[in-house]
């Protein structure tokens, strides 16, 4: 099994950065290569992307959420990827999001030795820094027009 980890530190308190994380239906206009994310129900989520040129469906089911600290995930079906982030105040205005990922072998069934693997991995991560870019922005002071 791969595993991928990454982190990003972001200047917002820990309840924002994990309600924004959160909030599913405008994360396809953060995130490059996402087209849509839709809740099923509370567990389970929607997701189409395109990865490597190719256009990518899946649905993942939530397997542990604590409010504020982290969430765990899997994707249903045969592919068997599965990750968690997890949110640590690092200063009452500061939030660490460490981010991990674990994809099968590529002999499991459902992922087949083509699978874009790096590419979900570099596209993962520049996520996680777009995710950081846009935290920063929203807690950019407001600019006074002359």
């Amino acid at each position: 099994m791969a595993r991928f980890e990454t982190c990003v530190e972001v200047d917002v308190p820990l309840r924002t950065a994990y309600a924004e994380w959160t909030h599913w239906k405008h994360r396809a206009s953060l995130l490059e290569g996402l087209e849509s994310v839709e809740p099923v129900d509370d567990r389970r989520l929607r997701w189409r992307a395109r990865l490597g040129g190719r256009l990518v469906e899946w649905t993942s089911e939530i397997v542990e959420r604590v409010a504020d600290r982290r969430i765990a995930w899997k994707a249903l079906g045969p592919s068997e990827r599965a990750g968690l982030v997890s949110f640590e105040a690092v200063g009452p205005r500061s939030t660490r999001i460490s981010l991990a990922l674990d994809d099968p072998p590529p002999e499991t069934p459902g992922r087949s030795v083509d699978d874009p693997l790096p590419v979900v991995f570099r596209r993962v991560s520049e996520d996680l820094s777009g995710f950081e870019r846009f935290m920063r922005s929203r807690s950019a002071p407001a600019r006074r027009q002359p």
